[in-house]
């Protein structure tokens, strides 16, 4: 008898797990973000920008030239962008998860003047990430 009770009593916690209502792990799904300037610059000739988030690759928009490199472990990446800079889109990123696109962040670090190199003053112009 005490079988038949240690029997019905495996079954019952098996098909107790079966009914699990917890929903379904969806996996990462990689995605492309686009990060664009607004500034007052007429003459800017290269960038600064720190990006928030992983990001795993970059590619230049418009004919720039970029060099990138991920700073604080991989949770930032260093982005300098180099050209005859205007206002609009610079740079595409990469990213492991797209459905995380509302967690990253674009900022401007430093301007350079595009003939002389003098450096602008950052907190006039602003950076932007979308979808």
């Amino acid at each position: 008898m005490r079988r038949g009770w240690l029997g019905l009593a495996a079954a019952a916690l098996l098909l107790a797990g079966c009914g699990d209502s917890t929903p379904p792990i969806t996996p990462p799904t990689p995605g492309t973000l686009t990060v664009s300037y607004q500034g007052t610059g007429a003459s800017d000739g290269a960038m600064l920008l720190v990006v928030t988030g992983a990001v795993t690759s970059v590619e230049p928009v418009g004919g720039y030239r970029v060099a990138s490199a991920p700073i604080s472990g991989g949770a930032e990446t260093r982005i300098v962008v180099t050209g005859d800079l205007v206002p609009g889109d610079l740079v595409r990123l990469a990213v492991p998860d797209i459905s995380k696109a509302d967690d990253y962040a674009a900022n401007v670090e430093a301007v350079a003047h595009r003939a002389t190199y003098a450096l602008q003053d950052p907190l006039t112009y602003t950076a932007s990430i979308r979808r």
